[in-house]
């Protein structure tokens, strides 16, 4: 799911508006072969419907052979109501361009049978092929369409109950009335709007902020049905600053970051990495994604860096430095910089530490420093009682008293490593008690 937000909610419905255009007229829409266009009501798309009507009326765009699925409608509201979609529809963007009537498709809410009506809408679009692009809007409490919370996430066109939160958001295009908003209505399922090819969501103003948070960085629920678009794998949330308001920064910037990378949500950012003709291999690029490495298709490198030591030849290997054979001064691309790195020996490596021996490292110091006439009692106190002579460097021994020979090197079975580890001092765990 792609997220790209806008300045403010003219801008961010122009982006939409193109989008659309751009979709219809790259899909080339025939007679024979319409574009499926799923199109919501509300506040939101407002300002997209003007814009579409603007581009029809500049000549950017033509819908004579595009169909139309709308989201939903009211029920025991006749078409001619002025609250009705049917009404909304015609009077914002039908009425406007040259859409034919028999290309519009709308839920009848005065239907007889209302079941039979849903499955009717739904063999339409199938009958259509499916639809091509849905644009959704999104309800303050996160409802897609009129997918109440605890919908079905399966859901097909059905019959639903309105939600109290939607009937008073929706009050105000009924003169702020409650009681004359209708409390049930047709609409299409989750899973309708899912199987789309595309779904496009514009989502506007500081009271869907929450409703967006929920959809874009939580799991997806039922109770928010508009985060079922994380499932899409072609769906991009459109939106203002004001309903970004309560998203993480971290998601801010990286939707913006990677916005300029993107054309849609078809594209697909390249992968590969190619490889400099002056090397002496040509020009290859070694697929990180769509498919293995062989050998056909990776230039052969010799290793630049051999050793005779005895430690494993993973281990010896591991961060040796392979690239095809080139001579750095015939390389006009190399700068003074690079051609001295090139130059230096590449470094060996051990592998693990524990494989080198234990003098290689410094005595273990304490943190704690006490005074030197203490010290040399004690590191001589320690030197008798485990029967081990000093090594010579008691001195610098002596200048840390919580430190003495390692008690665990009597377990150790090999000898040569337990004498080597008698020779270095640990803490003493006992000397916080004293």
């Amino acid at each position: 799911m792609g997220l790209i937000i806008r300045d403010n909610a003219e801008s961010a419905s122009s982006y939409v508006a193109d989008y659309i255009v751009d979709r219809i007229t790259s899909f080339s829409p025939t007679q024979t072969r319409p574009f499926v266009l799923g199109l919501p009501t509300g506040s939101s798309p407002l300002g997209i419907y003007k814009s579409l009507v603007e581009k029809y009326k500049a000549g950017l765009v033509s819908f004579e052979n595009v169909i139309t699925f709308n989201m939903d409608e009211y029920i025991s509201l006749p078409p001619t109501h002025p609250q009705s979609y049917a009404s909304y529809m015609h009077d914002n963007f039908f009425s406007h361009v040259n859409i034919p009537p028999q290309n519009i498709n709308l839920l009848n809410g005065l239907a007889p049978d209302l079941a039979a009506e849903c499955s009717r809408y739904e063999s339409k679009i199938a009958a259509a092929d499916g639809i091509d692009l849905f644009l959704a809007g999104l309800g303050e409490d996160g409802h897609l369409a009129f997918n109440e919370p605890g919908s079905s996430l399966a859901s097909r066109t059905r019959v639903v109950t309105l939600a109290e939160d939607t009937i008073l958001a929706n009050s105000r295009f009924f003169d702020d009335d409650v009681d004359k908003v209708p409390r049930m209505a047709l609409t299409v399922g989750v899973k309708t709007v899912l199987e789309a090819k595309e779904v496009l969501m514009i989502v506007l103003g500081a009271r869907k902020a929450r409703a967006l948070k929920k959809c874009v960085e939580e799991g997806v629920s039922c109770m928010w049905t508009g985060s079922a678009l994380q499932m899409h794998e072609r769906a991009i949330v459109v939106c203002d600053e004001e309903a970004a308001g309560e998203l993480r920064w971290k998601t801010v910037k990286y939707f913006k970051s990677i916005e300029h990378r993107e054309s849609g949500p078809d594209h697909s950012p390249d992968q590969s990495l190619p490889i400099r003709n002056d090397l002496g291999a040509s020009q290859t690029n070694l697929k990180t994604a769509a498919g293995p490495l062989t050998p056909e298709s990776t230039p052969k490198a010799t290793a630049t860096h051999t050793s005779s030591s005895p430690i494993s030849p993973v281990a010896e290997t591991a961060p040796t430095l392979l690239t095809t054979s080139f001579d750095a001064d015939q390389s006009p691309v190399y700068t003074s910089l690079e051609k001295e790195i090139l130059a230096q020996p590449v470094p060996k490596s051990h592998g693990l530490l524990g494989l080198l021996g234990t003098s290689s490292f410094p005595p273990i110091e304490s943190a704690t420093r006490h005074s030197r006439e203490p010290s040399r009692a004690r590191s001589h106190s320690h030197s008798q009682s485990d029967g081990h002579a000093s090594d010579g460097d008691s001195e610098t021994e002596s200048e840390y008293i919580d430190l003495e020979p390692d008690r665990m090197a009597s377990r150790l079975s090999d000898a040569a490593f337990a004498a080597e580890a008698l020779r270095r001092l640990t803490p003493n765990p006992e000397e916080g008690r004293r």
